[in-house]
């Protein structure tokens, strides 16, 4: 009986575990799936950085049956910081600087509606900004570093603690002539438009 018993506890408990398992990966795909696609814009130029001046990548092509284009803008002036972490982890090294997107005129105001769009939060009269300034890190080396092909970047504007801060990622791949625009997190959603509208 005393065997039975522990049997049929155990199997119960594992049962718990497997469907506890399986609404955790639920809700974690959902969640995942509620994250829009990258932008994905190709680079149709790039003025290379000299010591004083700043590297422009011109980003423009159809998205979403749109046209659109920006210039990205990246700082001369990139802060190196090394985090020590717990042993035996190594340190993590990154660069802090600033990055500008451009605007062009109605294409630029086509890749705001592009991701009007995907969020779900479309304005027809959204116009970008002429320029709006971000703080960003790099954690994959020295932005300017002309050995480096891929630029993978985290972009913060707005004010922190405010409805107007936003979190964003931007890659920049210069062999293949593409960059991505990801989302950070969808609850910059609103705020991210708030920045980047006039």
């Amino acid at each position: 009986m005393t065997s039975r018993l522990t049997i049929s506890l155990l199997m119960g408990a594992l049962f718990m575990a497997a469907a506890i398992g399986m609404f955790v990966a639920h809700r974690f795909t959902q969640h995942e799936r509620t994250f829009i696609e990258p932008v994905i814009i190709p680079i149709a130029s790039t003025t290379a950085a000299e010591s004083k001046t700043p590297l422009l990548l011109r980003l423009q092509g159809e998205v979403d049956g749109l046209q659109v284009a920006v210039d990205i803008q990246l700082g001369t002036l990139w802060r190196r910081q090394l985090d020590k972490l717990d042993d035996p982890l190594p340190s993590v090294e990154s660069f802090w600087g600033t990055v500008e997107l451009h605007r062009l005129g109605p294409e630029s105001d086509a890749l705001l509606a592009v991701l009007e769009q995907r969020f779900g939060l479309a304005d027809s009269a959204g116009k970008l900004r002429p320029i709006v300034s971000a703080e960003a890190v790099s954690f994959n080396g020295h932005p300017l570093s002309s050995t480096k092909s891929q630029l993978n970047l985290k972009l913060f504007l707005g004010q922190p603690a405010t409805d107007s801060y936003a979190e964003l990622f931007l890659t920049l791949d210069r062999q293949r002539q593409f960059a991505k625009i990801h989302e950070k997190n969808r609850e910059y959603r609103q705020s991210l438009l708030r920045e980047l509208r006039q």
